[in-house]
């Protein structure tokens, strides 16, 4: 009696049928890379604006009272980045200070995005 002995392995066409699977997984997630650089390269640029905004609002909270103005538009220290502070008197102890700072948005034609810190500083400090 002759018996065959039987050797484990895939045969061509499993090999196939597998890389035709993962060349269409392949295929089908192309589109999604270049959106999820996109949406990284925007988290980036928000937290550097944030960062950017909050070290702006701690300078302005070290100034005296009455040496907090409004600053024309500038650029700021990142490239890209725009930064604005304005600076409203709500009474003669009370002023607003918003810090807007914006970027150009990766989609042409989108309006930019921005990011905005509001704070009041009192004159007299903060009461503990």
């Amino acid at each position: 009696m002759v018996t065959k002995s039987y050797k484990g392995g895939f045969s061509l066409m499993e090999v196939m049928v597998a890389v035709a699977v993962l060349a269409l997984a392949v295929t089908m997630m192309m589109p999604v890379i270049p959106l999820g650089l996109e949406r990284l390269r925007d988290m980036r640029m928000k937290e550097t604006a944030v960062w950017l905004a909050e070290q702006e609002i701690e300078g302005v909270r070290q100034k005296v009272f009455s040496g907090i103005t409004a600053v024309a538009k500038q650029d700021a220290n990142v490239s890209l980045l725009k930064k604005e502070v304005k600076v409203v008197d709500r009474s003669s102890t009370l002023k607003e200070v918003t810090v807007e700072i914006s970027w150009p948005n990766a989609r042409s034609g989108f309006a930019d995005r921005q990011v905005s810190l509001v704070t009041l500083i009192s004159k007299n400090g903060v009461n503990r």
